[in-house]
């Protein structure tokens, strides 16, 4: 047989496969596809498309959810951010600005600050901010945050922070220099001005009683069934054991120490340049109403007189107050009295009320009425109001006692204290770094936060 070269033999056999044939026409070269699978590849791919959407849709809807869920958080920390940034701002301008150029009054400040912009220049959104009492010791401030969301809608944050001057006069309920004394069912508790009256939610266990003595024995008496909803601080490095009597009737609910350091409150500084008005009576069955300062010898309220303050308002008086049966005074919503004793008012005191005295602050904010004592203020003050009392009373050279007074807001300093009967004090919070006129601030401490609530 005749030798063939392998690509003669490939031609060959393609030749001879190319030209056979089956009799029903099938090619052996080629792919078939019979009549009844044609489409069959199509519905297939059909079928996974669906199923592969099927478990997509589900997945696709979940990241959805979560995306708008991530965008909503991260708006709400934009809002919050920016409340915080307003709050800032607001103490800012209480310590080193100038909050008087905002808009509003001098009892509520107000700035809008609009389109905050991030380090890139995108802006985040707004801020709100209310400043209310801007003058006052204890400024509550409440800023809003706001972003938007989607379309017009907004995510809005707020917080409401107090402030106040730690190094403040006020940090105690009653404090007295030599003693202080609480007995027959007098009651001692605290509560924040601020948030509003007393009552409810409102009530707290933060009524210190303190004193200074760091000689003797036995300097805070807690008596009979007094209760203290707070602390006991006696002298600087004295013994509390020694120092602080609680009746096994009595109660004390915080502890018993001694002072971290001596306190030292300074006189009040009497005003000057007031007009001199001598001494005066309101008249028996008669009103006065004063808007203006003055310079007063004795001030006496005759029986059912009525004294109202209608402005910012400061008594010097360089003798007595004295008030007569039924006798009132009033203090105006929006107006505040400073009364400075400036005598020891020798028989009866510098300051003498009758039991039926009744004194109103309209505002119910002690830091509108101030009873404050210069270093001739060594006398007796003697509370025996038959309405509540919302003030602050800083008499460091004077001896102040609160007999049957139904209820007393506020704080007291005095050289020596004296809670009797069913006196109930309650502690006002917000005083806290208060000065009242004439008092001064040792270290001129800057306002800090306070409390602070979100909303």
């Amino acid at each position: 047989m005749r030798r063939m070269g392998v690509s003669a033999m490939i031609t060959t056999i393609k030749s001879e496969r190319g030209g056979r044939r089956s009799p029903d026409g099938f090619h052996p070269g080629r792919v078939h596809v019979r009549p009844h699978e044609q489409g069959m590849v199509l519905v297939v791919a059909l079928m996974i498309s669906v199923l592969m959407a099927i478990l997509a849709v589900p997945y696709l809807a979940k990241l959805s959810g979560r995306f708008k869920t991530s965008e909503r958080i991260a708006d709400t920390l934009a809002a919050k951010y920016l409340a915080e940034a307003g709050v800032e701002r607001a103490i800012w301008e209480l310590n080193y600005g100038s909050i008087s150029s905002w808009g509003g009054s001098s009892s509520q400040r107000t700035l809008t600050i609009t389109n905050v912009q991030a380090s890139n220049g995108a802006v985040i959104g707004g801020i709100s901010i209310i400043v209310n009492d801007p003058g006052g010791a204890a400024p509550v401030i409440e800023a809003t945050g706001s972003v938007v969301h989607t379309g017009s809608a907004t995510i809005n944050k707020a917080i409401r922070v107090s402030v106040s001057q730690p190094a403040g006069v006020y940090d105690f309920a009653i404090f007295g220099s030599e003693w202080a004394w609480a007995h027959g069912s007098a009651i001692l508790d605290s509560y924040d001005s601020s948030l509003g009256v007393y009552g409810g939610g409102n009530v707290a266990s933060h009524a210190t009683v303190g004193c200074n003595t760091t000689g003797g024995d036995k300097k805070i008496w807690i008596e009979q069934t007094a209760k203290v909803y707070g602390d006991c601080k006696c002298g600087y490095q004295t013994d509390p054991n020694t120092m602080i009597w609680v009746d096994p009737t009595a109660l004390v609910t915080g502890t018993k120490t001694a002072l971290s350091s001596a306190k030292t409150f300074a006189p009040a500084i009497a005003p000057t340049g007031l007009t001199n008005k001598g001494n005066y009576k309101v008249n028996d069955n008669t009103t006065l109403n004063l808007s203006t300062s003055g310079k007063y010898g004795t001030l006496e309220l005759g029986n059912r007189a009525t004294l109202n303050i209608t402005g910012d308002v400061t008594l010097h008086v360089t003798t007595k107050l004295k008030t007569g049966d039924a006798a009132t005074i009033n203090v105006a919503a929006g107006a505040k009295l400073t009364v400075v004793l400036d005598h020891s008012g020798g028989r009866g005191g510098v300051l003498e009320m009758n039991n039926s005295t009744i004194i109103n602050t309209a505002s119910l904010k002690p830091s509108d009425l101030s009873i404050v004592g210069t270093s001739a203020c060594t006398g007796d003050l003697n509370f025996k109001s038959q309405s509540n009392f919302y003030g602050n009373v800083y008499v460091p050279s004077g001896n102040l006692k609160f007999e049957n007074t139904p209820q007393v807001f506020g704080s007291v300093i005095a050289k020596q204290i004296e809670l009797k009967g069913t006196t109930k004090f309650h502690y006002d919070e917000a005083l806290a770094g208060y000065l009242p006129n004439g008092a001064s601030n040792p270290t001129g401490s800057p306002f800090k936060m306070k409390s602070w609530q979100g909303k």
